[in-house]
């Protein structure tokens, strides 16, 4: 999806017909895939862009035909059950298990990598580098370390005043006027900052988005 995001934003440097209803239509395709990413539509409902509004629920709407002749709707009901069940596990794993650290001393190197059995003799790591690579920077996990179990609920209410707090901004310094390249980046800003609100792990490879 990172690839369709790259797409959507590339569209919307353009000028040619319908551009802005070409790209939102992309952008709906990938929030059937990563439902969060429609908050990337907040800016632009914000500034009263409703074209690209419009062409991001005609994605979401024809992603979720396409998919229906493959599953039904038991495909989407699959998912929603799926999510909960990962938060509730999750929810259960931060107040009542004990975070293991893994170091370079407790942590086991398979033999063989990929075919090759003399890997682990060139990574030359220090243990520091090595928990930074296994960081997990969500909130929740962040709170743990210090032996605070925050709540979904918190995390949601906390959630829901950044968005506010963002939407006044937003509202504040932009207008109609405003690019919509730049509507686009804040849009991606405000999705990969509210991830951070989310009870699953988010690993340094989630944050691969940050850099595309």
């Amino acid at each position: 999806y990172v690839f369709l995001l790259a797409l959507s934003y590339f569209l919307l440097k353009q000028n040619f017909k319908h551009y802005q209803l070409i790209s939102g239509m992309i952008l709906g395709i990938v929030i059937t895939m990563r439902l969060p990413m429609i908050l990337i539509i907040l800016p632009f409902l914000i500034c009263r862009k409703f074209s690209f509004i419009l062409g991001s629920l005609s994605g979401i709407l024809l992603s979720v035909v396409i998919s229906l002749p493959f599953g039904n709707l038991k495909v989407w009901q699959s998912y929603f059950n799926l999510m909960f069940s990962i938060t509730n596990y999750f929810n259960q794993h931060y107040s009542s298990s004990k975070i293991v650290t893994k170091t370079v001393e407790n942590f086991l190197y398979p033999s063989v990598i990929e075919g090759r059995d003399n890997l682990t003799q060139s990574l030359l790591f220090s243990p520091k580098n090595f928990l930074f690579a296994c960081s997990n920077f969500s909130l929740k996990h962040i709170f743990s370390l210090f032996n605070i179990n925050v709540s979904s609920l918190v995390l949601i209410s906390a959630l829901m005043i950044f968005l506010l707090l963002i939407s006044y901004a937003i509202y504040r310094q932009f207008n109609t006027k405003t690019s919509l390249g730049q509507l686009f980046l804040v849009g991606s800003y405000i999705y990969l900052v509210s991830e951070m609100f989310d009870p699953y792990p988010r690993y340094c490879y989630s944050e691969i988005q940050w850099l595309v």
